[in-house]
């Protein structure tokens, strides 16, 4: 069976529903700044300050949050956020 091409979302508005499934699967730390920061689009340093931690602890806090995702989105979607698609009905 061939892989299919993945085609772009028609908008940078379009969010890959995987997402939503994934979110609540992953540790709650994870997914609360995953939601605030890169789905709400609050800045780093306002979320560290609202919960009460270093702009350090949150920027390492992200970056293993969105390894998470990758690999809990490559479960889910397969290829699709195996190559960076978003359009999910491509697996």
């Amino acid at each position: 069976m061939t892989p299919q091409i993945c085609s772009p979302p028609k908008s940078e508005e379009i969010e890959c529903e995987c997402i939503n499934q994934v979110l609540p699967v992953l540790k709650p730390s994870y997914s609360e700044i995953l939601s605030e920061v890169d789905l709400a689009g609050a800045s780093l340093e306002a979320f560290a300050e609202k919960i009460g931690i270093t702009a350090g602890n949150a920027a390492v806090r992200i970056h293993r949050a969105r390894q998470a995702l990758k690999k809990q989105l490559i479960l889910v979607c397969k290829l699709c956020a195996r190559y960076g698609c978003v359009n999910c009905t491509c697996a």
